[in-house]
């Protein structure tokens, strides 16, 4: 992949991934044999969104090392200089993913005075409503359609009716260590911590060999953090501020 179809990728928003997969199936008809593919679908574009959102963080990585050559060093080398190519970040963790953008904001916030908070939207309101408006109104116009088999669906109902991110989870602040908190510790613990494990059942097919079926207790359980509908926004505002970083890197 050559430097302009990285930059192409990377600023791509994982959002076309949905409507490409997603607005398709919306053109089926909503019979009782769609409701055996739903999982399916689902998996499929939760899948592909998580291994896009990895790629285009190692994209980043390196597009950043072209550009800043002691970043490059360091992401080739270990502390020590001794190990060459140490292992790699896989970028499918919270972790991974809130320390890289991180680093992104601590690079900017090294080059350009923060008298401008790039925290901030020129108009001074701060990028939370932003990011929460976009990716939910983006779901919103993906899965809610009059024909769609989504729209009826008992996670999507719970979605619009409890499930949004909202701007106390997402923080996106600077603690006293200066360092920058992307969601807040709960958030982190339960919704993300929720969307991992089912990445790793999706990506190695552990549903074969586990129980498939959710009890009765799970069932009449309401986790609004055990919702597909709302890892699709997280995995979108990852997306959102990522590109907005990035950006802002380039720019200075």
């Amino acid at each position: 992949m050559n430097n302009f179809q990285n930059n192409k990728f990377i600023k791509t928003k994982l959002s076309t991934i949905l409507e490409d997969c997603i607005v398709r199936v919306n053109n089926i008809d909503n019979h009782m044999d769609f409701f055996l593919l739903n999982e399916f679908i689902l998996q499929t574009v939760f899948l592909k969104l998580t291994g896009a959102q990895e790629q285009k963080f190692k994209s980043m990585q390196w597009e950043w090392g072209s550009m800043d050559l002691d970043y490059r060093d360091e992401i080739l080398r270990d502390k020590d200089k001794t190990d060459v190519y140490p292992k790699q970040i896989k970028y499918s963790t919270y972790g991974d993913k809130a320390s890289f953008i991180n680093k992104i904001y601590n690079k900017i916030s090294s080059m350009i005075k923060l008298e401008n908070n790039i925290l901030c939207n020129d108009d001074g309101n701060h990028l939370n409503d932003r990011f929460i408006n976009e990716t939910k109104k983006c779901i919103i116009e993906i899965f809610d359609k009059p024909k769609s088999f989504y729209s009826f669906s008992r996670a999507f109902i719970e979605y619009k009716k409890a499930g949004f991110i909202t701007n106390k989870e997402l923080e996106l602040k600077i603690n006293n260590k200066n360092e920058l908190i992307v969601f807040d510790e709960n958030f982190k613990n339960n919704c993300y911590e929720k969307l991992y494990k089912y990445r790793n059942k999706c990506a190695h097919n552990s549903f074969v060999y586990q129980n498939p079926f959710p009890t009765l207790d799970e069932l009449c359980q309401k986790d609004k953090n055990n919702n597909i509908f709302r890892w699709f926004q997280t995995l979108l505002i990852f997306d959102e501020i990522s590109i907005y970083f990035f950006e802002k890197l380039e720019k200075y």
